[in-house]
């Protein structure tokens, strides 16, 4: 991926998660799905178990 679409990435979940584009959970989020794709694809309980994600 390159840097403007992570870029990209991390504007929408920072709106997504009504927070700062520099959010230790936006970071954790890319790490465990570096794509589009599986950050799509993931599923809640994926994503619940990364630590600041779940839930509200």
């Amino acid at each position: 991926m390159c840097s403007e679409q992570k870029e990209d990435i991390i504007k929408l979940l920072a709106q997504i998660l009504r927070d700062k584009h520099d959010n230790d959970e936006i970071g954790n989020l890319l790490d465990i799905f570096p794509t589009r794709a599986e950050l799509i694809n993931a599923s809640e309980q994926q994503l619940t178990s990364i630590k600041g994600i779940g839930k509200k």
